[in-house]
């Protein structure tokens, strides 16, 4: 499921590969822990919520309410749930877990607990979630002695996420980015965005891409509500942002994207700044 967007999802790495080095030592030990899953032990590629929400055909907010070994196939483990709140796709209450345990790409949810799930149909055609989907369990618990107020932190960014995926829901709007456009030459705008005071945790932009892949358009569908700050971004995006599409210099047709900028508070000595990344 990932290979498709490998290039895109190392363009997003590679122009924000240093953005976090300004952070304090416990956001960065959070966001580590959040994505050593996807990145390291199992090789994944750490993407956006939004990549995450397109890449997938069905995410919801869920508890789990039984786990069971697939007697077919000991890779699966199919795992019943009760829906608390779905984004994308179909009402059910079961998928297949990519479990495969014994290996560095392990990944088995446990029984009564509630997670956000993020699952794709799969090479066998099954409707699963793995350790490279983006899944995250809602009710994590932390050694806080060791990890002091990770709590805080991890349940700031599950709810981040959780208000996206409402508003999102609420609005409906769709998200579709089916030939991987990928919007590039707009660290500048980031960089100058530090140190701004704002309400809204997101925006969100929908960009119009011509086939040549020049921009057509940037429309915002929420803006910050600083008005200096969201004026700033909005310019600076029209004036500097470039589209790219995977191994494509004409897409076939005119298509629109959707792009969701993240507010983060000043702490300590560091300035309040926006991100591509959902932290």
């Amino acid at each position: 499921m990932l290979d498709a967007n490998v290039n895109g999802h190392r363009k997003y790495q590679k122009a924000n590969s240093n953005y976090f080095m300004g952070l304090k030592k416990s956001l960065f030990l959070f966001f580590l822990i959040l994505i050593s899953k996807e990145t390291f032990s199992c090789s994944c590629i750490n993407t956006p919520l939004l990549e995450k929400y397109q890449r997938s055909d069905f995410v919801a907010k869920i508890k789990i309410t039984k786990v069971i070994q697939d007697k077919s196939n000991k890779d699966y483990h199919d795992i019943d749930f009760e829906l608390i709140s779905i984004y994308k796709g179909e009402s059910i209450n079961k998928i297949k877990i990519v479990s495969v345990l014994n290996t560095s790409c392990s990944f088995l949810p446990s029984e009564n607990t509630t997670w956000l799930i993020f699952a794709s149909r799969d090479r066998n055609g099954f409707l699963s979630s793995g350790a490279c989907s983006g899944s995250e369990q809602i009710d994590q618990t932390f050694d806080l002695v060791m990890y002091p107020n990770l709590d805080v932190k991890y349940k700031e960014s599950i709810d981040l996420k959780l208000e996206v995926l409402e508003y999102i829901k609420g609005k409906k709007i769709t998200v579709d980015n089916k030939f991987i456009l990928t919007p590039t030459d707009y660290r500048l705008c980031l960089d100058d965005l530090k140190g701004y005071e704002e309400k809204n945790r997101f925006a969100v932009y929908q960009v119009i891409v011509n086939r040549d892949l020049s921009i057509k358009n940037i429309k915002v569908i929420k803006r910050f509500n600083n008005k200096d700050l969201s004026k700033k971004l909005t310019g600076c995006l029209q004036d500097n942002m470039k589209i790219s599409a995977q191994n494509m210099k004409v897409i076939p047709e005119k298509a629109k994207m959707m792009i969701i900028y993240f507010y983060y508070l000043a702490e300590k000595n560091n300035q309040s700044f926006v991100s591509i990344w959902d932290l």
